[in-house]
């Protein structure tokens, strides 16, 4: 028998508590100490009242990119056929996001704890909402955050090979 109060208690608990899980992909050579991490959270909303967030967009999409990139990854690593020397990359999906960002914040909090300082993590791809192109447009926020990458992304708009442009959006975590 399960009690009202219990149902609500577990339900505030619910509310409270996440998993993150992550996995590396080791480097190799001169590299290997340095890590590049990439993210996305598997959370949705789902049904709130009478409103439905549909998690297909936001973000099975992203984590679908993810894992897809590690799986490739991985098995060019097995087949060794990715570089001598390259940075490990630590994938990572986040829990409790759509509550307050949750699971990027005790990331964060916790990143320490793993060894990854400032001086040794390059590099974090968020990737949330990767479903949809509107007008063969690839919509990116954060390049402000590391030095050169918008002019990768530049060249990469003049990419004869790419189907699709590349649009360069200011980062609205970071203007506030």
């Amino acid at each position: 028998n399960v009690s009202e109060q219990t149902v609500d208690e577990v339900i505030e608990l619910a509310d409270r508590l996440g998993v993150n899980a992550g996995a590396v992909l080791p480097g190799a050579g001169d590299l290997a100490g340095e890590f590049l991490m990439v993210c996305a959270h598997y959370d949705h909303l789902g049904k709130r009242g009478d409103a439905i967030y549909r998690g297909a967009d936001d973000n099975a999409s992203g984590t679908a990119a993810m894992l897809l990139l590690a799986e490739q990854l991985s098995a060019e690593a097995a087949a060794g056929t990715l570089p001598a020397n390259r940075r490990s990359i630590v994938f990572v999906a986040l829990d409790g996001e759509e509550q307050g960002l949750r699971g990027s914040k005790y990331l964060v909090d916790h990143l320490a704890d793993a060894s990854l300082t400032r001086q040794v993590l390059k590099c974090v791809l968020n990737f949330d909402m990767m479903g949809r192109l509107r007008n063969d447009t690839l919509y990116l926020a954060g390049s402000e955050t590391i030095d050169g990458l918008r002019e990768i992304f530049d060249a990469a708009n003049h990419d004869a090979k790419s189907n699709f442009k590349i649009a360069i959006l200011v980062d609205m975590w970071l203007t506030g």
